[in-house]
């Protein structure tokens, strides 16, 4: 089933294992992303960028874990200022 939100799509994949908690959901032409926070092994805080690409395709390779939010909102931002190709 196709989502049309990136909100509907992302809550219709469960949380994730390692940062269960959801930050934001940010929409783009391209892309599908959700923020999420948690907890490392080491007990330190971990932030989760998933993405898919509009329409619902999960892209494994542009999602990241990040040790800071700062490097987290960094990785966010090439996305969303990422020049779309048509």
């Amino acid at each position: 089933m196709q989502q049309d939100t990136a909100a509907s799509f992302w809550k219709s994949q469960g949380r994730n294992f390692m940062t269960p908690y959801v930050r934001e959901y940010i929409e783009t032409p391209k892309f599908w992303i959700e923020l999420s926070e948690g907890t490392g092994f080491s007990s330190n805080p971990i932030f989760g960028v998933s993405v898919a690409l509009s329409g619902g395709v999960r892209d494994h390779e542009l999602s990241q874990v990040f040790g800071s939010l700062e490097d987290a909102t960094a990785h966010i931002n090439s996305l969303v200022h990422e020049k779309v190709t048509l």
